[in-house]
């Protein structure tokens, strides 16, 4: 049955609207009735119906108000609005605002009965043409999701890859980035906490003009990003996972190297599926790639080590206290990560505190002095020497010149 809901501030309207009609010979149920506005759109948010038949004058809020709040929520629903006489250009601003329909008080069953069942018919044809539209861009998303992923796992020639970008009309350049966020839990929120993550990377990527395409597989989402700025968009996805936080989940990440050419893309998907699946995650370090030769997973006490770096990289830490709060000995855990990361934990500890200077220096907010005590450096002058070792640049002259930029 279709669902209705009363608003009127009028005991006596609200009574012979409820009591004079059959409502169920129209496969109609009335759910709930309210005095004002605002009693009116709680109770349309919890009992969402179908139709609501409302006065537009009343107190506290009125129909207008309730109207325009219907939607701001993009609520899709039938409004059918009463008024006197003296209000008609009231009601007529009503219809402007969203509202089907409006009649004039005293109400005549038979006109609001027509009114009711016209709305309702209007409301099914919205509906359906929603459902039509989403249904083909549902369609067209997993049409380009079965291009894209069939252009990653075969080795396709330049031109074939071309041709298929063509016919498909899809926004792939000929050079770029691929990156690769994958949820490690298949939990029952996957596909929405996967849905949320695409959303929130495609916006940030949107606020600083990158241009990408994206698709989704299994429970990862692949982004092909049409620029070779591999730090801009290395930091930003890296301080996207960094703040992200997902209940009883794991985002992994990996950043590709540029290519520069379409039928890089299969060896590119490859790296990234790779890295992903042995958890090298991306805000542990500016990225780490694996090689082709390098099959081995990704020990979990390494995981453990790479998230300690990640926790306590302002504090004064080394191999020693995190082995001592991993329980392992020392001698093993730096075996772990110069034979499977190909670097010690120093290196990677001093990586990932140039990646968060970086970050703390192109914001202006902070002195060199400032940032070198936030990253775990009591020694600013030894900070400056690792930063410029590290970047190539010192950490004044990298200030200097993110101002002028």
């Amino acid at each position: 049955m279709r669902k209705l809901l009363i608003i009127d501030d009028e005991y006596l309207v609200r009574i012979g609207i409820k009591e004079t009609i059959e409502w169920e010979k129209y496969d109609i149920e009335i759910v709930g009735e309210a005095v004002n506005g605002k009693k009116g759109l709680e109770k349309t948010l919890e009992l969402k119906p179908d139709i609501v038949i409302s006065d537009v004058r009343m107190p506290i809020m009125d129909g207008l108000e309730y109207i325009k709040a219907i939607k701001e929520k993009e609520l899709d629903i039938a409004i059918i609005t009463l008024s006197g006489y003296k209000d008609f250009e009231y009601a007529k601003e009503a219809l402007v605002n969203g509202a089907d329909q409006y009649l004039l008080k005293p109400i005549d069953n038979n006109e609001l009965i027509k009114a009711v069942l016209a709305s309702l018919e209007k409301l099914e044809e919205r509906r359906k043409n929603k459902q039509k539209i989403k249904s083909i861009e549902n369609d067209q998303e997993l049409i380009n999701n079965a291009i894209i992923l069939d252009i990653f796992q075969n080795e396709y020639s330049n031109e074939i890859i071309k041709d298929k970008i063509k016919s498909y009309n899809l926004n792939i350049s000929s050079n770029g980035l691929l990156a690769y966020i994958k949820l490690d839990n298949n939990n029952q929120n996957l596909l929405k906490d996967l849905n949320n993550i695409a959303e929130n990377i495609k916006t940030i990527f949107n606020e600083k003009n990158i241009s990408y395409f994206s698709c989704k597989e299994e429970n990862g989402v692949l982004f092909i990003i049409n620029t070779n700025k591999q730090e801009l968009v290395s930091n930003l996805l890296s301080d996207y996972i960094d703040e992200t936080k997902i209940e009883n989940n794991t985002i992994s990440g990996y950043l590709s190297n540029p290519y520069n050419e379409l039928n890089e893309l299969s060896k590119v998907y490859k790296l990234a599926k790779k890295a992903v699946k042995n958890k090298l995650f991306l805000t542990i370090n500016t990225f780490i790639t694996l090689n082709d030769n390098n099959e081995q997973k990704l020990h979990k006490t390494v995981v453990l080590g790479l998230s300690y770096i990640k926790e306590n990289y302002k504090k004064d830490i080394s191999i020693k206290t995190c082995a001592e709060s991993l329980y392992v000995s020392e001698s093993h855990l730096m075996h772990m990560f110069k034979d499977i990361l190909g670097k010690t934990f120093n290196e990677c500890l001093t990586e990932y505190r140039m990646f968060k200077a970086k970050n703390l220096l192109s914001t202006n907010k902070y002195k060199v002095y400032e940032v070198s005590y936030m990253v775990g450096y009591n020694d600013t002058k030894y900070f400056s020497q690792v930063f410029k070792k590290v970047n190539g640049i010192s950490p004044n002259d990298f200030l200097n010149k993110n101002y002028e930029e």
